[in-house]
């Protein structure tokens, strides 16, 4: 995620994006809308994530199927936001705005890392070890460019982790992977979840077209 000042000249990301701390008031369709924003000053964050996307999300669909790596995301996307929030309030951060799908990819990444430990058991060994090992390299150069650069959440990364491992260690892989069908709570989980990221992606959309307007008056 990109961090930066709460307040700038693109009143896309003003609506979207996530803010905290002291003199910020966080709007709550913000902690679903910053992880489908991205910094207009620095294209590289869309490629960058894009290709994340790409190539750790491949992974997860067949591991998990699509449902599952969509409720996974958006879940890890919340978590990753709550956990910026809550870091900053109790002193962690300085606060700021922060924009991003980051947090939601980290969720994915957290998955891997816990394939096999509760759900999963049945998938296979070598499969199970080589997916765990890209995990943690992942999360490696994160940390390395989290530390290196003043313009990443690593709070947000690191929510959105443990996001991801808490539901990987619920939600199972395919049947066919070496996993088990979902229960009816569990599609109901991920179907609530999925709601309430389209209700807040529509206000979102609102809160985008009044702070346009508000620029052209």
């Amino acid at each position: 995620d990109s961090l930066g000042a709460p307040r700038t000249d693109y009143p896309v990301l003003d609506a979207l994006g996530l803010t905290a701390g002291p003199g910020n008031h966080t709007d709550w369709w913000t902690i679903v809308t910053a992880g489908f924003a991205h910094s207009a000053t620095n294209p590289s964050h869309v490629l960058f994530n894009g290709l994340a996307m790409y190539w750790i999300g491949t992974s997860i669909e067949r591991l998990y199927g699509p449902v599952v790596m969509l409720g996974a995301f958006l879940g890890s996307v919340i978590g990753a936001s709550l956990f910026f929030v809550a870091m900053t309030d109790v002193g962690f951060n300085t606060g700021g705005a922060v924009v991003g799908a980051s947090g939601g990819l980290a969720g994915l990444v957290g998955m891997l890392l816990v394939l096999g430990r509760v759900q999963g058991r049945d998938v296979p060994v070598g499969m199970v070890s080589g997916l765990r090992q890209y995990a943690l390299m992942v999360i490696a150069i994160n940390v390395f460019f989290g530390l290196v650069s003043s313009n990443v959440s690593n709070t947000g990364h690191l929510g959105g982790l443990l996001t991801g491992a808490l539901i990987g260690l619920v939600l199972p892989p395919l049947r066919q992977v070496g996993g088990r069908d979902l229960t009816l709570v569990e599609k109901v989980a991920i179907g609530v979840v999925t709601a309430f990221v389209v209700v807040a992606l529509a206000v979102g959309a609102i809160h985008i077209q009044d702070a346009i307007n508000a620029t052209v008056v």
